[in-house]
């Protein structure tokens, strides 16, 4: 079983902030994700621009009702086992 921690939701994606970088992250239980997901080059939370530059570690892992992703153009970095 694996723990998820995230810093923020922001339209329904889970994400881990660093430095004025993201991450999308897996969200509170399993699955979470589904439809068509679309990640974008950046994200806004409490006023600062974050550029997405990574899908995390199983971040979509057992997600089977995932029907298609969309992947922004900053993004860099698939992490293991993220589909």
């Amino acid at each position: 079983m694996l723990a998820s921690a995230y810093d923020a939701e922001i339209n329904n994606i889970y994400y881990n902030f660093s430095g004025n970088e993201a991450e999308v992250t897996s969200g509170p239980g399993s699955s979470i994700y589904s439809g068509a997901v679309v990640i974008p080059s950046s994200v806004i939370y409490n006023g600062t621009t974050y550029s997405v530059t990574s899908i995390g570690e199983y971040a979509f892992q057992s997600c089977s009702g995932l029907t298609s992703v969309s992947i922004g153009n900053g993004v860099t970095s698939i992490g293991f086992q993220a589909f």
